[in-house]
């Protein structure tokens, strides 16, 4: 008994969706980790030099990291509320 080449192409199509999933959710956990070692960093730093560029930078890298996470996290909402009301 072997398998029907659409279920076979069914499964494979089932995989890659499955896969690209896991590597979206790591790619957002690691902006939102990064994000928030970019803060703490930033504020240690505050804390021992003041308010210089570096700290600057490092606020500006987590506040973009952190808007980013945001949108990546809102889009997710959104598309799974239209798979819900599309269903």
């Amino acid at each position: 008994m072997g398998t029907d080449k659409d279920d076979e192409d069914e499964r494979e199509e089932f995989i890659a969706v499955k896969t690209d999933h896991q590597m979206y959710k790591i790619a957002n956990w690691l902006i939102y980790i990064l994000s928030l070692v970019f803060i703490t960093s930033a504020a240690f730093m505050y804390e021992a030099q003041g308010f210089t560029t570096p700290v600057i930078i490092l606020t500006t890298i987590a506040a973009t990291l952190s808007v980013l996470w945001n949108l990546l996290l809102l889009i997710e909402m959104i598309i799974g509320i239209t798979n819900e009301l599309r269903n």
